[in-house]
């Protein structure tokens, strides 16, 4: 029998938001035979407990998910009500577009989602139990109504699904949202990344299998990645998820977690058998999954990283600007502001493994997901450097880019920008790591062998020179 820790039960969409602001942190899930799901999430604000679990050492909550893996709540059933009521030429007519041929076998507008003169969309009325959609056989855009309702307005699905039901032929009385959860489903890019952050998360056997595999080919310990929100992910893991979740798709969508399988193919002229274009993730093959958190914790996208030698090495989200993160720099800024330490040290690398590994040994790093540095990164910095002031403690930053030709020239910039910096205020001290171990210019892969946090601290500090050594050495 396994005993849970007592806690406050929270609506499924609450935790949803605490965990995307960063207040809350799934530590497991549990799926019982009954077909529910048991989360237990980590949070020390005492907005989400009750006074009871207040008193609990660690401040645990426990939340509960019926219905299979998510809450099928009664706006699900509304988004599914109005899909199979609203009749396409009635959306159509509704936003004051004129159909061809209404009466044929081929009725047509002019196509909204590109510079269409003669009129290439068609419009496919199905029966009282089917979804209606529309097919462009000019630039092969395929959807449903809602996908033709949000195009024709401008508008989002939140809003197209309240327009939609108030129409006279829906008339579909949508449930008010009372919780935190409802009102982030108006937010459809928050919403797709939070049940994504939720979906990654319920590792299947195989996808356990995947990341203890890659961890035991790497020399990384899988329980400490999976509370960093690392997981193994099966190809078109959140489609599978959430198949038919239509309001669940178009977040996913708009977070640029999936798309519209291309179709470049030319149809038939007769058009009687339009082909239905399948949803994609976009890790649409396996691959390990990082949850990639900004400086505050909330999450803000993800990476999948190829397990297979022959696919693309990383994958990220769509639309995900790198230059505008760090990678680590939510657990670095925890660590100031919860330990305020005398004393610390950050390194700045190029890759994610690069700072699982320096972690793994002791140490605090973050990643530029590059060989070089923006100005946006550059404000993180300068962050860290005025909390550390604030606290008195002692900063000091360590470039360790890797030791190749590509990493040798964007530690140059990133040290003559660090000294640019550094001259406008005296926050921190800065120097730089550079050695080839034994043709091994990855500070991942030098390090993999170091077996004690004591033993990578003296590495990296006989190994550390002046920034201004390291300029003339490489001017």
């Amino acid at each position: 029998m396994m005993y849970l820790p007592v806690g406050a039960l929270l609506h499924p969409g609450t935790l949803l938001w605490a965990c995307f602001k960063g207040k809350a942190r799934i530590l497991r899930t549990i799926r019982l035979r009954n077909r529910m799901t048991v989360y237990i999430a980590l949070t020390r604000d005492p907005y989400y407990l009750s006074e009871d679990s207040r008193r609990k050492a660690g401040y645990w909550v426990a939340m509960e998910m019926k219905k299979s893996r998510f809450n099928q709540s009664q706006r699900d059933d509304a988004v599914t009500e109005v899909a199979l009521r609203a009749r396409i030429f009635d959306v159509v007519e509704a936003c004051g577009i004129e159909i061809t041929g209404k009466g044929s076998s081929q009725p047509k507008i002019l196509c909204p989602f590109h510079d269409d003169r003669r009129p290439s969309l068609v419009l496919y009325q199905k029966g009282s139990n089917e979804r209606d959609y529309f097919h462009c056989y000019a630039c092969q855009q395929h959807g449903d109504v809602f996908s033709l309702a949000m195009k024709l307005r401008g508008i989002e699905f939140a809003d197209a699904l309240r327009w939609m039901a108030n129409l006279p032929t829906v008339n579909v009385l949508l449930p008010k949202g009372r919780h935190e959860g409802d009102q982030l489903r108006e937010k459809p890019k928050l919403f797709g990344l939070s049940i994504a952050e939720l979906a990654y998360q319920q590792e299947s056997k195989a996808e356990r299998l995947l990341l203890d595999d890659w961890c035991s080919q790497r020399s990384f310990a899988p329980q400490r990645l999976r509370k960093l929100g690392i997981h193994g992910a099966r190809g078109n893991k959140l489609c599978n998820t959430f198949a038919g979740q239509r309001e669940h798709l178009n977040g996913l969508e708009v977070a640029g977690l999936t798309r519209v399988a291309s179709n470049r193919t030319r149809h038939s002229a007769t058009p009687s058998l339009p082909i239905e274009l399948p949803t994609q993730d976009l890790f649409s093959t396996d691959r390990i999954v990082f949850a990639l958190r900004g400086i505050t914790g909330r999450i803000e996208g993800f990476a999948g990283r190829a397990v297979r030698g022959d696919e693309v090495k990383y994958l990220f989200t769509r639309g995900f600007q790198r230059g505008n993160f760090l990678y680590g720099a939510d657990r670095f800024m925890q660590f100031l502001t919860e330990k305020k330490p005398r004393k610390c040290d950050l390194y700045i690398v190029e890759g994610i493994t690069d700072v699982l590994r320096l972690e793994e040994l002791g140490q605090f790093a973050v990643g530029l997901l590059s060989n070089s540095i923006t100005t946006n990164q550059l404000k993180l910095l300068q962050t860290f450097a005025a909390e550390t002031e604030r606290t008195g403690s002692e900063f000091s930053v360590h470039v360790f880019l890797d030791a190749d030709s590509a990493g040798m020239r964007g530690a140059n910039s990133v040290v003559q920008k660090l000294l640019s910096m550094l001259a406008r205020s005296d926050g921190f001290s800065v120097d730089v790591v550079c050695d080839v171990v034994d043709g091994i210019s990855d500070p991942d892969e030098a390090l993999k062998g170091v077996a004690s946090p004591k033993e990578a601290a003296d590495w990296l500090a006989s190994n550390a020179y002046s920034p201004f050594d390291f300029l003339l050495s490489n001017s």
